[in-house]
């Protein structure tokens, strides 16, 4: 027997996704250390808001298929831990990626003197 689901949990699970987006928004500024920019910060919430959107969209098979409530809690948790941990990922991938690239600009490709 499935939970009954209202549009009441499928509200909740995408403010969670949506939240969880505004919060790695938030923290990948923190973590850049640049001054505060309105712009590209109200850039990154709209961002978020459309993406948790689109993936609490994406979940309603699950939540209506969610047998019972902690079925629903543990759709709810990925919900709010995948955005923050695939953004942290994808920033230290990228973030190493730039460094690799730096390192290799930076080392002298031989000791002949140019002319």
């Amino acid at each position: 027997m499935a939970l009954e689901i209202t549009a009441t949990n499928v509200l909740i699970g995408i403010g969670i996704a949506v939240l969880a987006n505004i919060i790695a928004g938030v923290l990948g500024w923190l973590k850049s250390n640049d001054a505060f920019n309105v712009k590209k910060f109200s850039a990154t919430i709209i961002t978020a808001v459309i993406v948790g959107i689109g993936a609490g969209v994406l979940v309603v098979p699950n939540i209506q298929a969610a047998a019972d409530q902690t079925t629903l809690i543990i759709i709810y948790a990925g919900l709010f831990t995948a955005p923050i941990v695939i953004d942290r990922f994808r920033t230290d991938i990228s973030g190493a990626v730039a460094n690799k690239a730096e390192e290799r600009v930076t080392e002298p490709t031989s000791n002949v003197p140019l002319e």
